[in-house]
């Protein structure tokens, strides 16, 4: 699920999570997965209607059938030309 507010004409937002979950069996491997979350948050600026900067922070979490969880956080920056 996402939401995609528009505080200003020039300046935007996602935020959203999302998550699956499996009904492991018997026969499967203990690595295999059983659930997976991820989160994003960013900040976009449109200066100009073709120009498009922003900033975004992701999480993300696998666990395993046997338990096992790791997770991960990432920051990221971008920008966008339309010609």
């Amino acid at each position: 699920m996402y939401y995609d507010p528009w505080w200003t004409p020039k300046w935007s937002s996602s935020i959203g999570f999302s998550q699956n979950v499996q009904n492991n069996t018997a026969v499967q491997l203990d690595s295999d997965q059983h659930k997976g979350s991820y989160a994003s948050l960013n900040l976009l600026y449109r200066p100009r209607q073709n120009v498009t900067v922003g900033a975004e922070g992701l999480w993300g979490e696998r666990v395993n059938k046997n338990g096992a969880a790791a997770n991960d956080q990432r920051i990221q920056v971008s920008a966008q030309v339309k010609y």
